[in-house]
């Protein structure tokens, strides 16, 4: 099965690249399925791709965004059956049918369940946590703070002390830091700083590999985010041995420099505490999964106040199984949902069986080890995992201090526990930094979360008031019916006044001929 499975990513990676490029790619078609038939060309969608054509950039995005490649899987889910695996939170028609619907309703009450049975532990753990002065958030809490907001203080505090983020989120330094805890980690082939760049020590790093029997690496930079600047090398040893492995060492040393080394990062505000970062760059082994996965299989491990809160998967596991964010979430309790269904249903899965027997316990001890070695209040440790073959094992991928994931299922449960650690854990101090400003916005953020109740305005409003009636609530509205009832009133008033006018002219006339004829009967 392995070795199908191999083949065909093999053809599906040639004509992926050949509908890219196809002026390039189908003059050499011939000669292309020749060789596939022949059967000599090893596994690698990169290596056959260098066969037709130079232009690599096509492929390597593939890899390096994870996305899904052709493969012989053996992956029992069926779409359309009700599996967990096949709903995920991306627009598309297929991931929201009835089944789809009723999934995401499921997992929403599993995690309010895992918040309501655990929240309060995770505040009586921070009344004894200690954080860092990096990670601190007690100056900002207001106490109605949500996950987002207590994220972006989280960015914020970062930027008080870029030397110590950097050793945490720089992947050079990362390894050291996690020797410190005995965490294993992926190997390092090479590492360096752009100051200390040295492009004949590169090659000689990427040369050694070949004695190593190294037979695939990655290249990614240790200042830049979103998959980009990365580059996966297969085939090095068959590579070694051919006659343009000069030609395919400088390829790679340029990409490392050109691609990987010297361009700046993109700066968002989730990732805002990156900015002065150095510029460096890594060689690190391509970690492999085994089985049918075309692509590491990763566990993603939240740690709150020294305490997993939660763990959710991404890759592809041994049988082809392709986990999307979403689909595969466990909480520190051990409850919560694998690729088949709600583990509180006995839903059971193989790969989820694996790691929660022989996993789940040693990655949790390590990420709380970790958690608690920088003084986090919250983090996120990534892990590889390789749980079949004859190396089975986990590895440390990188430490994510923020994260843009959504949390659809309990963002709530996680902003609530975070804030609530500071309003209520460490209550004395957050007595302490109160305010009026603090005050103040908490009661505009009540204001306007009441507009969903009362009228836009509600000020002297009581409570035993009707308030306004939404339909005519607006100001715009007020003001019309305001405006139209004074001209209604002062074209009254007006009336009124023209009719009194009247009335005295005809009464003073009245009396002036009364009195002329007085006169002349006078006269």
């Amino acid at each position: 099965p392995q070795a199908t499975a191999r083949c065909r990513v093999q053809i599906y990676s040639v004509f992926r690249h050949m509908l890219c490029n196809p002026v390039v790619s189908f003059a050499g078609l011939p000669a292309t399925l020749v060789t596939l038939a022949l059967g000599s060309w090893d596994a690698s969608p990169e290596h056959e791709i260098r066969q037709v054509s130079p232009a690599l950039n096509y492929a390597e995005k593939f890899d390096a965004f994870q996305l899904e490649v052709v493969s012989d899987s053996e992956c029992p889910y069926e779409a359309g059956k009700g599996y967990s695996l096949h709903c995920f939170k991306y627009d598309t028609d297929a991931h929201h049918s009835d089944h789809c619907t009723d999934m995401h309703v499921r997992r929403l009450q599993s995690a309010h369940a895992f918040m309501a049975a655990e929240g309060q532990m995770f505040v009586e753990q921070a009344a004894h946590y200690e954080i860092g002065s990096l990670f601190t958030k007690v100056v900002e809490v207001r106490g109605d703070e949500n996950y987002e907001e207590m994220d972006l203080y989280h960015v914020k505090g970062l930027l008080r002390e870029p030397k110590t983020i950097q050793r945490i989120e720089d992947k050079i330094q990362l390894k050291k830091l996690a020797e410190e805890v005995n965490m294993p980690t992926t190997a390092l082939y090479y590492g360096a700083h752009l100051s200390k760049w040295n492009k004949t020590e590169f090659k000689e790093a990427l040369t050694a590999l070949c004695s190593k029997k190294v037979d695939g690496f990655i290249v990614k930079p240790t200042h830049m985010s979103y998959s980009r600047g990365i580059k996966i090398v297969r085939n090095w040893v068959k590579s070694c041995k051919n006659s343009s492995f000069a030609q395919d060492l400088e390829e790679v040393t340029k990409f490392a420099y050109n691609e990987a080394l010297l361009p700046d990062a993109e700066h968002t505000v989730e990732n805002a505490h990156l900015q002065g970062m150095e510029h460096g760059l890594v060689v690190e082994e391509l970690f492999s999964s085994g089985g049918l996965s075309t692509k590491p299989l990763e566990v993603k491990v939240q740690v709150l106040f020294g305490k997993v809160y939660d763990m959710w998967f991404m890759g592809m596991d041994h049988r082809g199984c392709q986990v999307y964010g979403g689909t595969w979430h466990v909480f520190g309790d051990k409850t919560g949902w694998n690729i088949n269904g709600l583990m509180s249903e006995n839903k059971t899965d193989e790969s989820s069986k694996l790691f929660m027997d022989k996993y789940f316990d040693e990655v949790k001890d390590y990420s709380e080890a970790f958690a608690k070695h920088v003084k986090a209040d919250y983090t996120r440790v990534d892990f590889f995992l390789r749980m079949v073959g004859d190396s089975p094992t986990f590895a440390l991928n990188e430490v994510e201090t923020v994260t843009g994931t959504w949390y659809e299922y309990g963002r709530q449960g996680l902003g609530s526990a975070w804030r609530d650690g500071y309003v209520l854990g460490k209550s004395k101090e957050y007595r302490q930094n109160a305010s009026p400003e603090k005050w103040s916005k908490l009661m505009e953020n009540v204001k306007e979360d009441r507009k969903i109740l009362w009228a836009e305005d509600d000020k002297g409003f009581h409570d035993d008031v009707k308030p306004a009636s939404t339909s005519t609530g607006s100001m715009e509205s007020t003001l019309m019916i305001c405006c139209l009832g004074l001209l209604l009133a002062c074209g009254a008033f007006c009336a009124l006044w023209m009719s009194e006018k009247s009335k005295n002219a005809n009464l003073i006339s009245s009396a002036r001929t009364s009195t002329r004829e007085t006169e002349l009967s006078a006269a």
